[in-house]
């Protein structure tokens, strides 16, 4: 009874998924108890103090001009598309 039990238990800790790094979850797409393929990518965490945001502006407009190779600051007060 108690090899079935340890078989049972390993069983259980098997299932127990953990992220490569710390951060917070993000993106949960599935449902509880809802079946999964193996690969299937089942959250995102992001570690908020190492975002990079990758912006695209029109050279048409006038602020480009003064962008270029000049630091940029940006405040997200909202929320944001993660990609």
């Amino acid at each position: 009874m108690r090899v079935l039990a340890k078989l049972k238990q390993k069983q259980l800790d098997a299932l127990k998924v953990r992220a490569g790094i710390d951060g917070d979850l993000v993106d949960l797409p599935l449902q509880v108890g809802q079946h999964v393929l193996p690969g299937t990518e089942l959250a995102k965490v992001i570690q908020p103090n190492h975002l990079i945001a990758q912006l695209k502006i029109a050279e048409t407009q006038h602020v480009m001009s003064r962008l270029v190779s000049r630091p940029l600051w940006i405040h997200i007060t909202g929320p944001c598309l993660v990609m």
